[in-house]
């Protein structure tokens, strides 16, 4: 894992000069939540993703908060998003995943981190 994160981190400093730091327009606080606005913003404006995910971003940070609320609510929570129920399946569905292959953890299943 550290080799992944040390080779992201040379493709970053490689791409920076050419592309620089453009803000992002899906406001996240950890890695997964970036995800979640991802499958989000199908089909949907990144200002209603964040209108959306404003409600329960601070509550729903890491997969498996996404596991333990279930679909059915979380279709409620980005019903606005449109293509819902699809959304809801793909961002449990990832949380899943995440959970199954990173033991669990948030922390460990990503390359890089806001704050790197």
């Amino acid at each position: 894992m550290q080799d992944r994160k040390q080779l992201a981190k040379h493709i970053l400093t490689k791409l920076m000069p050419l592309y620089g730091k453009a803000p992002m327009g899906i406001h996240f606080i950890t890695p997964f939540q970036l995800v979640v606005g991802t499958i989000l913003s199908a089909q949907c404006t990144d200002k209603r993703v964040n209108q959306v995910t404003s409600k329960f971003f601070a509550k729903l940070k890491k997969p498996e908060d996404y596991i333990r609320v279930g679909q059915k609510r979380l279709e409620k929570l980005i019903k606005s998003t449109g293509f819902y129920h699809n959304k809801a399946k793909n961002i449990i569905g990832a949380a899943k995943e995440n959970s199954q292959h990173y033991e669990g953890t948030h922390q460990n299943s990503w390359l890089w981190s806001k704050n790197s």
